[in-house]
């Protein structure tokens, strides 16, 4: 499940960001828990996909034409409720459709 989509410039600063709940973070408070739970040998600008937690991923697209990065936090969990999975656009490739948009 798609929680909130964000695209900042370059250097991760904010140009939009889709929050279609009150729970959803705010960029920067998405930023900060991102940097908290960062691999010491790894950067957060060459990764396409962070879990910040048991079920919630970031996920990263970078537009070379834009020069901009699509987030997208979202949620691992499956809807079992009807006895099946949750069938939905894998997060990166939803991102790069966007930026086609």
């Amino acid at each position: 499940m798609y929680l909130s989509f964000y695209i900042t410039d370059s250097r991760n600063g904010l140009i939009f960001q889709y929050l279609p709940s009150a729970n959803a973070p705010t960029f920067s408070d998405l930023w900060i828990k991102m940097k908290s739970v960062e691999n010491a040998d790894s950067d957060i600008s060459s990764c396409y996909e962070i879990k910040i937690g048991k079920y919630l991923n970031v996920s990263r697209y970078h537009s070379n034409v834009n020069n901009l990065n699509y987030w997208c936090l979202s949620s691992k969990e499956n809807d079992t409720s009807n006895g099946s999975t949750t069938n939905r656009i894998e997060p990166l490739v939803l991102l790069e459709n966007i930026d086609t948009i």
